[in-house]
């Protein structure tokens, strides 16, 4: 009898401390991510206004011109400048394959 009475008391504790009340005033958890006005760079992609922003000397990556390791590092493409830009639209051919 007194197995059954303890395993009745340890059910109805269980059942009780796992349920909330709806008066319960513990402030639920919520994770907003933070905004940040973050700007670019347009010669080097670092951060502007940062130490390694237009750092002389650092690695250009092969791939995207970019500093090696900027946050625009093979993420964004690099605007044209206007010298290449007429090179490049003269060297260009159509991506649908219509040429």
């Amino acid at each position: 009898m007194k197995m059954f009475s303890l395993i009745l008391v340890l059910t109805a504790l269980v059942a009780a401390g796992c349920n909330r009340s709806s008066t319960d005033q513990t402030p639920s958890l919520s994770v907003t991510p933070a905004v940040y006005d973050i700007v670019l760079c347009g010669h080097c992609g670092q951060v502007k206004g940062t130490e390694v922003c237009c750092l002389e000397g650092a690695a250009v990556c092969a791939d995207c011109s970019w500093h090696k390791g900027s946050p625009a590092c093979c993420k964004i493409e690099k605007p044209a400048t206007e010298d290449s830009a007429s090179t490049a639209a003269e060297d260009s051919v159509p991506a649908s394959g219509n040429y």
